[in-house]
């Protein structure tokens, strides 16, 4: 994003902040009531939204670059309104796995919603090329919504497993309380993979790939 912005400075990365986030607050969602399990988030999140006065928060900077971007398409956004969303989203999603972890799926399938016509083109897509994949953001918001595209349709989720032991154990974890199979790539064989999903387009699932970044390099394959 940033780079597709024309900037040049350090990219939003929260790899090492998650590596301690994401663990700690599994523990919680396990072991404690809603109202401690969540406090971190809504303390992180108060703190994140009187940052915005700072000019060169990165995450302020990243709604910047993305409105910089939606501009150049002809479309108006204020970065301070998308700034304000992402915090609220990220205390909901908080709270929804929490919901899924102690009262199970029927408790949050309602909260994101598929329309009809969706779920339909996505089945007549399926069944006249005989395979689908569809691509997501890499981000604990699009994870949570394979929740609910695995009612609509079969999925399986092809993802890259977490850079820990332990943010991976939790994401395992999580994923089969969401009941969706998923497959984790990071190092993996690439003709294992291949495999993998041939077999699952051949079962009749819906292949759900989420992706991080945008390859640039001479490697890079344009679809």
């Amino acid at each position: 994003m940033t780079e597709d912005a024309g900037s040049r400075g350090r990219r939003l990365s929260g790899t090492r902040f998650k590596s301690l986030l994401i663990p700690f607050f599994y523990w919680l969602i396990r072991h404690t009531p809603v109202s401690v399990a969540l406090l971190p988030v809504r303390l992180i999140v108060g703190v994140m939204g009187m940052l915005y006065v700072w000019r060169n928060n990165p995450l302020r900077l990243s709604c910047e670059y993305i409105c910089h971007i939606a501009a150049n398409a002809g479309y108006q956004h204020d970065p301070a309104q998308i700034y304000r969303q992402y915090l609220a989203n990220v205390r909901a999603i908080a709270e929804n796995y929490f919901q899924l972890y102690r009262y199970g799926i029927d408790s949050v399938a309602d909260r994101v919603e598929i329309p009809a016509e969706d779920g339909a083109r996505i089945h007549a897509l399926r069944d006249a090329h005989g395979g689908l994949i569809i691509t997501a953001s890499h981000n604990l918001a699009s994870a949570f919504s394979a929740l609910k595209m695995n009612r609509v349709f079969p999925v399986l989720l092809v993802a890259r497993n977490p850079s820990t032991i332990a943010r991976t154990r939790a994401a395992l974890d999580i994923f089969d309380r969401m009941e969706v199979k998923i497959l984790m790539v990071r190092g993996g064989n690439p003709f294992e993979l291949s495999r993998a999903m041939f077999a699952g387009l051949k079962d009749g699932k819906v292949i759900c790939a989420t992706l991080d970044n945008i390859d640039h390099s001479e490697q890079a394959v344009a679809a």
